[in-house]
């Protein structure tokens, strides 16, 4: 009677071992349960512009926007998946308050959108923060754990080190000219640095005067493919949050 006990007893556990290895671990499931994105799993949602508009302009209720071009701006641009909350509508008019940078609390309202329901819709996003690194000596640029490289170049270099990378500010009229190339050309990412006083941002184009040049051509050889690729990194960056922040979306490393 004891043996056919213990062979019951061992069979369980048997049984038992055999189901804990087809359960997935702890993080597995939360991989699991999260909702495929653009570039990998996301972690958290919110209420973003998603209205199909790269870039579309909204009225501000009070003040000013001001932008690199426009410091007296009354009309904010607010680029594809800028956070809102306190949606509400009347009159014809989506009311809202901006949450990231550059217009962040600001209280602005746009015209609804006919047919669609609301431009706000919910987007998942990345709390981990981008990375994007430019090799100086081999002057290529790189995005996330295993990207190819981008022939890249950037004038008067930052020293070695790591940058943050700030949410798209505004529309910049110097990528209009690639809009053939990548829908995204004039979505520019600024470097936070102190450096210098340059405005360095990560774009790109075919010259450099000091900004991270994806596709720059007289130095780093780029090409019509490199400039093209710029959507691959757009697509990286444009849904992360640098911890959840408002922002950035990520880091540039250079090496």
């Amino acid at each position: 009677m004891n043996r056919i006990l213990e062979l019951d007893k061992d069979l369980k556990a048997c049984r038992n071992r055999s189901y804990e290895k087809r359960l997935p671990s702890v993080s597995s499931a939360r991989q699991m349960s999260r909702p495929a994105f653009s570039h990998e799993m996301a972690i958290f949602t919110a209420k973003g512009l998603n209205d199909g508009n790269v870039w579309l302009s909204v009225k501000a209720e009070s003040g000013k926007c001001p932008t690199p071009d426009d410091p007296d701006n009354k009309i904010c641009p607010m680029s594809r998946f800028t956070r809102v909350k306190d949606i509400s509508k009347r009159g014809g008019r989506e009311y809202f308050t901006i949450v990231d940078w550059p217009h962040e609390n600001k209280k602005a309202s746009v015209k609804e959108k006919s047919g669609t329901g609301s431009r706000f819709k919910t987007v998942s996003y990345e709390d981990t923060g981008g990375i994007v690194t430019y090799s100086r000596s081999k002057k290529e640029l790189t995005y996330g754990s295993n990207s190819s490289p981008i022939k890249t170049f950037m004038s008067n270099p930052l020293p070695p080190g790591s940058y943050k990378l700030r949410l798209p500010d505004a529309p910049h009229a110097g990528g209009n000219i690639y809009k053939d190339l990548s829908p995204y050309a004039n979505v520019w990412f600024k470097i936070d640095q102190s450096v210098d006083n340059l405005n360095r941002y990560l774009h790109l184009g075919r010259a450099t005067a000091g900004c991270v040049t994806c596709g720059e051509a007289s130095t780093a050889g780029g090409t019509d493919d490199d400039r093209k690729r710029w959507t691959e990194v757009y697509n990286y960056l444009i849904n992360r949050r640098l911890d959840g922040g408002t922002k950035y979306v990520g880091k540039l490393k250079v090496v």
